[in-house]
């Protein structure tokens, strides 16, 4: 689907290249929402791709950068992804908290308030752990990262 949402069109006349003009063809009949794994895992595959376009270089570029700078998503993989929600799926949590979850790996329960509405009334104390638990299972690379990040502003290899 990506591949095919940027469409470079480019004007020319008999003197040459005249103006690049971009537009974006969006398929709404496949929206969805995604996590930052599967958007680093396009822009990781675009990247090595021979096929881009100059214009994305910039754009994949920023992207993978924010990446591997600001999110945990580097040091996660699907099948992590798929244990982490088969093994939170009896909290009956929505999509949209479940997405936030998995792209920010909360360490704490302050942080899991911020994700899931109404923390303190859906869920008891032992069930918040267990869930925090799900999340450093799941995820122990990444919700180390993540800890780095929200104290340092990057992950340790990046920061000086």
């Amino acid at each position: 689907m990506f591949e095919n949402c940027l469409t470079v069109c480019i004007d020319k006349k008999s003197s040459g290249l005249n103006s690049v003009r971009l537009t974006m063809d969006v398929d709404f009949n496949d929206v969805r929402p995604l996590t930052n794994f599967e958007v680093y895992d396009f822009v990781k595959k675009r990247m090595e791709s021979k096929d881009k376009v100059r214009a994305q270089q910039t754009i994949l570029y920023t992207g993978m950068k924010y990446f591997n700078e600001k999110s945990s998503c580097t040091v996660q993989t699907p099948d992590a992804i798929q244990s982490f929600i088969a093994s939170v799926r009896h909290f009956n949590l929505k999509k949209s908290e479940l997405l936030a979850l998995i792209n920010n790996c909360p360490t704490t329960q302050v942080e899991l308030s911020v994700m899931i509405s109404d923390l303190d009334t859906r869920f008891t104390l032992p069930q918040i752990e267990e869930i925090i638990t799900a999340i450093s299972s799941a995820f122990p690379k990444g919700t180390e990262r993540a800890s780095q990040i929200n104290s340092l502003g990057l992950p340790e290899e990046h920061a000086e």
